[in-house]
């Protein structure tokens, strides 16, 4: 007993420093060495608190628990013992709805120290939403708007892909609300564009409807799946909303001056590369029939010497010879002549 109780005690004294922050409706745990992030996390957790209920309209849960890790490798281990799910190793923080808890990365790779009120706005976002829905006795909502309402929550505006989806709906290939409505694609990228159409998505409908993203929120809260949230804000179901979202991306071509401004740079770069190389092998064309010139020059020189009664046979041979390393430089281009048995070499 005796030993066990030492083995315990051997352990205990070899595992990272475990602190303990609260705040209000707040408890962060974290290692020693992640003290400052975690002191940032509970300066930031008030305006938080304030963005999520202006946002939506929703109040934060009585109590939650922020756990801070060192790396992906360790959020993705977390994510799964808790939940058996794989999360991709670019994520920066997620929430675990089912048991009120965060999961928050704090190495510099992740870069949530960066935007530490923006992520946690986020992630509450999300357990402030499933909160009133397990209240209301409801399933959680789709993926694509439990998303989009916590990019609006968070503010973190995905700006820069709207020009993306104005274009891909003129080209009808924006992504299907259905494939994202349990998960977004596994790459960076491809979630990425899910992330800034689901926002963008999300934002027509608060702009569309009286009350705003609270009110449509508050219809969710209240137990309303999101066809019936949707009949009741705007008057339409999803088909019909998502038809008139797309309708109006296509109406926006503010992309097409871009694009005409980037195949106009392409069109300038390829033409100017191959003026350069055309250039390069016209001037090689005119050194090389330059010291075909000389070549010639030097062989009458040769054979006329070698017609001079009393001239001798190796200063003949010194004349008429071509010196293979004497070089010829002209507008910057070096030239040599090739030794016997040297291949020419490529252009």
């Amino acid at each position: 007993m005796g030993w066990c109780v030492l083995t315990l005690l051997f352990f205990a004294t070899r595992l990272p420093a475990q602190v303990v922050l609260t705040g209000p409706g707040l408890e962060i745990r974290c290692e020693e060495s992640a003290r400052g992030a975690g002191i940032a996390m509970l300066n930031a957790w008030a305006d938080a608190r304030g963005r999520v209920r202006a946002a939506l309209g929703l109040p934060p849960p009585a109590h939650t628990l922020l756990e801070l890790v060192p790396d992906g490798d360790t959020l993705v281990a977390r994510v799964r013992t808790a939940t058996g799910a794989e999360l991709q190793p670019w994520v920066a923080g997620v929430a675990l709805t089912a048991e009120g808890r965060m999961l928050i990365r704090t190495d510099a790779e992740s870069g949530a120290l960066r935007r530490v009120e923006g992520i946690l706005t986020h992630e509450l976002a999300h357990l402030a939403l499933a909160a009133a829905r397990a209240e209301a006795g409801r399933p959680p909502v789709p993926r694509w708007l439990d998303e989009g309402l916590a990019q609006v929550a968070e503010g973190r505006l995905f700006r820069e892909g709207k020009p993306a989806l104005a274009m891909r709906a003129f080209f009808h290939t924006l992504l299907d609300l259905g494939e994202l409505a349990s998960g977004f694609p596994a790459t960076e990228g491809g979630s990425e564009l899910a992330y800034a159409q689901a926002e963008e998505f999300v934002r027509w409908i608060g702009h569309r409807g009286a009350g705003g993203v609270p009110r449509f929120v508050a219809l969710l809260a209240d137990g309303a799946d999101t066809e019936s949230a949707l009949r009741a804000y705007l008057g339409m179901g999803l088909e019909d909303a998502q038809a008139a979202f797309e309708r109006d991306l296509r109406s926006d071509r503010s992309w097409m001056f871009g694009l005409v401004v980037e195949i106009g740079f392409g069109a300038f770069v390829a033409i100017a590369c191959v003026f350069a190389v055309s250039r390069f092998v016209r001037r090689r064309r005119v050194l090389l029939d330059a010291m075909d010139a000389d070549d010639a020059a030097r062989s009458t020189s040769a054979e006329d010497t070698a017609g001079y009664p009393g001239t001798d046979d190796a200063a003949a041979r010194e004349v008429g010879e071509a010196r293979p390393m004497r070089r010829h430089n002209a507008r910057g281009f070096g030239l040599r002549r090739l030794k016997p048995g040297e291949p020419e070499p490529p252009v």
